[in-house]
């Protein structure tokens, strides 16, 4: 009996590290998707492949040591990895282990990307302009008077309205989940069908994130 307790809980400490290595990588690569799209759209710079190839090895190497942290913080009889309500989490008796490795990069990871993108809308929208300093246009007429192919920006605005979805959907999907988590840190009772509710948005954001590719693809299509 003793030994099967202990796989179970091995098996949960495993989950909880995987799950948490998830958690860290997608913030992580959701705001170097919005920077590399700023870089590339706005400021027009192409990154090489080597420093593409470092921001990819240093997300998971940053994810992976981030997850790995927990496990040097002890308490007696206490495990870092914990079985949860619907998922195996940081557990609930390390309120600020929880908040700084979980919950923030989430917050920080929806405002950095959502500010980002928005600029990037408005500035492929002809809105926003940044050359030559900071201009706003809200005459939809002289937004492009000075360019040399007003197709193609109206079709670059398109894609800019795409991809715009991808930090919408990050954060209407997973802020909830930080929100309730947090509201658990500092004592709240939250009721288990919005524990559930907020689960299921938070495991449905990866198909949606397939959908929206698809429909990247298919706006920059022929």
């Amino acid at each position: 009996m003793h030994a099967n307790k202990a796989s179970v809980l091995t098996t949960f400490i495993r989950i909880g590290t995987l799950m948490q290595i998830g958690n860290l990588g997608q913030s992580y690569f959701t705001v170097s998707i919005a920077i590399h799209t700023f870089n590339s759209l706005v400021l027009r710079r192409r990154p090489s492949v080597l420093v593409c190839s470092i921001t990819v090895v240093a997300g998971w190497v940053l994810s992976i040591f981030l997850a790995v942290i927990p496990y040097t913080i002890k308490a007696p009889g206490e495990h870092i990895y914990e079985k949860g309500e619907l998922s195996c989490s940081i557990g609930s008796w390390f309120p600020k282990v929880e908040f700084i490795l979980q919950l923030f990069p989430v917050l920080l990871s929806s405002v950095v990307s959502a500010t980002l993108y928005s600029v990037i809308f408005l500035v492929l929208r002809g809105t926003l302009k940044i050359e030559g300093g900071v201009k706003l246009s809200l005459d939809p007429s002289t937004r492009w008077e000075d360019s040399d192919d007003m197709n193609y920006h109206r079709f670059v605005a398109k894609i800019a309205r795409s991809v715009l979805w991808f930090p919408a959907a990050y954060t209407i999907l997973l802020v909830p989940y930080s929100i309730t988590r947090a509201m658990k840190i500092s004592g709240y009772t939250t009721s288990f069908c919005s524990s559930v509710l907020v689960y299921v948005c938070w495991y449905t954001l990866g198909i949606l994130n397939v959908c929206l590719l698809y429909n990247t693809f298919r706006v920059i299509g022929p």
